[in-house]
């Protein structure tokens, strides 16, 4: 849901060193598109390289400094941000290991560093374009749907949210396969795939959870409902 278009470059002074980063995977070597080119004539030739290797750059530099949720900060805005946050919030109430917490949230700030290196891309296929509308929808429905398990008791359906997290996951894999390492794709399958446990999904509507897991559930649907209505005008 959050809009992508023309993100503002991060402040990130000094950013550590990521062990994780894809640089093994998205490098600067020749690639089939590349190879592809060189039966176009000179100009457009070294036009579309300039572009490709413009945005192997982005993803790299993405990859070495988006490393949490301040350092996307910048390029989601505020209201994302603090629905980033109270999402982080709920992960911890739900799971005692917070190494794994650590470790997903690491998986959905680069995802969405990497995503929005993407849609700044103008040469996007039309089946691209439409695969990211698809996928926007996609998570304003999500939004919607948890919001009403959350303000309505008893509504809670586990199968049908997960059918809509895998729906968007397979979306979104969809449309940047071409583009991203499949490392990057596998922390798309990651993010989405630990969302959609059941044990996880249960914990977190249940009728019986602790005050403290509903306040956290309670403040993450208040965004959700102002991303929405910002949405909506």
């Amino acid at each position: 849901m959050t809009d992508l278009k023309n993100p503002p470059c991060p402040d990130l002074a000094n950013p550590e060193l990521d062990t994780s980063s894809d640089d093994q995977e998205e490098n600067f070597s020749p690639s089939s598109e590349d190879e592809q080119q060189s039966s176009e004539d000179p100009i457009t030739k070294r036009r579309s390289s300039l572009q490709t290797l413009r945005f192997r750059a982005q993803k790299h530099l993405v990859g070495r400094i988006v490393k949490n949720r301040q350092s996307i900060k910048p390029l989601i805005g505020k209201s994302a941000y603090t629905a980033l946050t109270q999402f982080e919030n709920v992960l911890k109430c739900h799971n005692t290991s917070q190494k794994e917490v650590k470790a997903l949230m690491g998986s959905v700030v680069k995802t969405i560093g990497k995503l929005g290196v993407v849609a700044k891309q103008r040469d996007l296929t039309e089946e691209q374009l439409v695969l990211a509308r698809t996928a926007k929808q996609q998570f304003y429905k999500i939004a919607l749907t948890v919001i009403s398990f959350v303000r309505t008791d008893y509504t809670y359906n586990q199968a049908y949210l997960s059918q809509m997290l895998r729906d968007c996951e397979q979306t979104l894999c969809e449309c940047v396969t071409e583009m991203l390492s499949s490392k990057s794709v596998g922390r798309i399958n990651n993010v989405f795939g630990t969302l959609c446990k059941p044990s996880l999904m249960d914990s977190v509507f249940s009728l019986n959870a602790t005050a403290e897991q509903r306040n956290s559930l309670l403040e993450l649907t208040t965004s959700l409902e102002s991303m929405v209505a910002n949405r909506r005008t």
